[in-house]
């Protein structure tokens, strides 16, 4: 059954956030022809300024494939599960744990295809083969100077920052979806709950995360300890990220389960 809501899911999300992501990369395209042209040629000012608004349409336009993903992460889970759609959902032989499970690996799914586009819009734009030449150069500089003066393991690295950002991607995506699935318990008012719930989570989330800065969150890289503090780091953070991402996947199964609203 999972199956066929993963299949579901990915079309009905895919309708609103792929036209997007062509979208993005032919901006690419466009702007990096458009740039070329006015550094070779000698081009009008009018033309420098259409240039210009090209320029700042790709940059708009990466941060708008964000925002569409956040909001496509929070409308299918609010129209799928909290809306009519929400009657056929929750008549179907399967549980609330295969339902959000389907919502969440939409969400990663997504989420990776959303880095991988904007990173390559990017490379569309101003890559050339010396500037990648370049660019590889001083990445392997750094990640030398990493490994060499703090005694950085730059693969435990690299896998610990992907694995923190996904677990905390993951932590906000289930809070979104507990946020609206308390809201949805109430008849009336329930975007102002909805908003209210929000801030509520934010701030005892924040609350803790200044407990653990407090208590080595933060830090500050000697190059005897840089190791342990930078693995201390992580540690606190996934256990952070994890705890929170359970706390709101048990409230959102049980509001799904025991108290949700579809008036």
């Amino acid at each position: 059954m999972l199956r066929k809501l993963l299949k579901h899911e990915f079309f009905a999300s895919g309708r609103s956030i792929l036209p997007m992501y062509i979208f993005v990369l032919l901006l690419g395209v466009v702007t990096r022809f458009a740039v070329n042209g006015a550094d070779k040629y000698r081009v009008s000012s009018l033309f420098q300024v259409f240039v210009g608004l090209i320029v700042l349409l790709f940059t708009c336009s990466i941060f708008a494939v964000v925002v569409i993903l956040i909001v496509n992460v929070v409308n299918r889970f609010k129209k799928n599960l909290m809306s009519d759609e929400g009657y056929l959902m929750l008549t179907l032989p399967t549980s609330s744990h295969k339902m959000l499970w389907s919502k969440l690996i939409v969400a990663w799914v997504w989420m990776i295809v959303t880095m991988l586009v904007i990173l390559l819009a990017c490379v569309i734009l101003v890559a050339d083969q010396k500037f990648l030449s370049e660019a590889w150069y001083e990445i392997k500089m750094n990640f030398s100077i990493l490994a060499t003066y703090y005694g950085l393991n730059i693969p435990l690295l690299i896998g610990q920052i992907i694995s923190l950002s996904f677990l905390m991607y993951t932590c906000s995506c289930l809070m979104l979806y507990a946020c609206i699935s308390v809201s949805n318990s109430f008849t009336k008012f329930k975007s102002f709950i909805g908003l209210g719930v929000f801030i509520a989570f934010y701030v005892i989330m924040s609350l803790v995360n200044h407990f653990i800065s407090r208590n080595g969150g933060y830090i500050y890289l000697e190059p005897e300890n840089a190791v342990n503090m930078i693995n201390m780091f992580f540690l606190k953070y996934s256990l952070y990220s994890v705890g929170f991402g359970a706390a709101y996947y048990m409230l959102t199964t049980c509001m799904l389960k025991y108290r949700i609203n579809l008036e």
